[in-house]
């Protein structure tokens, strides 16, 4: 046979093909051998291998060293063939772990598919939940809403304050502390409720009687002679509250003029009633209610005159002297705001006649001579001190 390395005589291509069928039957026999279903991957490669080897180990031995290299190669054709159909029997292996893999693979789908009919079911639960779970939250996200509301409702709701003096007409201090009262009620309009309440009959300390009186700017008489106790003018003071809650201030305030300005002995029921009449009480009405009263024992004590504050249920005590400066930034540490319209002059003195000088330039913040340029209100005098009424009807105030 022609060797890959060159060319023989024909006893030898003789030879050569009675070795060549000769090996025919030992390659069928190491194809058969690898084919054995129980041999491995490895196995199989390592067979067709040893094939080659003995091929080629036959062809060298057959072709003698002119025909070595045939042989080699056609013994190597072997091995190939044999390792060939070795590795066919390796895809065959292969397309059983391939089936095995499907397999799982199916398995996994159809565990999958378990979850997502579990997961399902589950989600359905919990849709068929949800409604509850919903409006409860719902409920609570509004009950929450709701107090923020209220919260802010109380932060913006406008605060107002009540000041409620405890005084009689011979309280030095209560009458001192007038203008600024009235300040504090114009400023503060609505916001301020101002109210005055009658003391208990009292029994007068002269020395802090002085003292008070000499404090303040408010015109008051050195008052030579107080009267034992405040039965009579105390008794007087609670009918006209009783009869009339708005005359009971007007009331209140002519007595002061007349004990603490005009020096009159105001604990003598004669007194009492005229001036009752002067302020727009009926007389007769006033009179018969004052002897009714008069069989009612009142026992005298002694009391200073204090005042009761209230901003919200936020109590407030003073007690004794009242500055602005200091009234005024209580109540605005208190929420309480100033939302006053400053009065006309004519309009300050029409409500709370008779006007004193100190008044009328403390509360407006106007000159002692803007007051008589006003033509609706007048000058006039108690005792030695000077004020101011209201003069005509209240037509054009508003």
């Amino acid at each position: 046979m022609m060797g890959l390395g060159g060319s023989g005589n024909r006893d030898d291509r003789e030879e050569d093909d009675a070795e060549d069928s000769s090996t025919s039957p030992s390659q069928e026999t190491l194809v058969d051998d690898s084919g054995d279903e129980t041999t491995d991957k490895n196995d199989d490669s390592d067979g067709g291998a040893a094939a080659g080897a003995a091929g080629a180990a036959a062809g060298a031995a057959s072709g003698g060293a002119a025909g070595g290299s045939g042989g080699a190669a056609a013994g190597a054709g072997a091995g190939a063939a044999v390792a060939g159909e070795g590795n066919g029997t390796g895809d065959s292996t292969e397309s059983g772990e391939e089936g095995e893999d499907s397999s799982d693979k199916d398995d996994l789908k159809d565990a999958d598919q378990s979850n997502e009919e579990s997961t399902g079911e589950s989600e359905g639960e919990s849709r068929e939940r949800d409604p509850d779970e919903s409006d409860e939250r719902e409920q609570r996200e509004k009950s929450e809403e709701s107090d923020e509301e209220e919260d802010e409702d109380e932060d913006n709701e406008k605060k107002q304050a009540e000041l409620v003096v405890h005084t009689d007409a011979w309280d030095a201090t209560g009458w001192g502390i007038e203008p600024t009262l009235k300040r504090l009620d114009v400023e503060f309009g609505d916001n301020f409720d101002l109210s005055y309440e009658v003391l208990s009959p009292r029994e007068i300390n002269r020395e802090g009687y002085v003292s008070d009186a000499r404090r303040y700017e408010m015109p008051c008489a050195d008052v030579g002679e107080l009267p034992d106790n405040t039965v009579a003018s105390t008794r007087a003071l609670r009918v006209a509250k009783n009869l009339n809650p708005d005359l009971f201030r007007d009331y209140l305030r002519r007595l002061r003029i007349a004990a603490l300005i005009e020096e009159r002995s105001i604990e003598e029921e004669g007194t009492l009633v005229d001036l009752a009449e002067k302020v727009g009480f009926e007389k007769d009405l006033f009179e018969q209610t004052m002897r009714e009263t008069a069989n009612r024992e009142i026992k005298p004590i002694e009391k200073t005159p204090a005042m009761n504050g209230s901003v919200g249920d936020e109590e407030i005590a003073w007690s004794g002297n009242l500055e602005y400066g200091l009234a005024f930034g209580v109540l605005i540490d208190n929420d309480v705001a100033p939302e006053g319209f400053p009065p006309t002059l004519a309009q300050f003195v029409y409500k709370y006649e008779p006007v004193s000088t100190v008044e009328a330039t403390m509360v407006l913040n106007i000159e002692e001579n803007q007051l008589a340029q006003s033509g609706k209100i007048h000058h006039t005098r108690f005792g030695h001190a000077d004020f101011w009424a209201f003069d005509g009807d209240s037509n054009g105030l508003d």
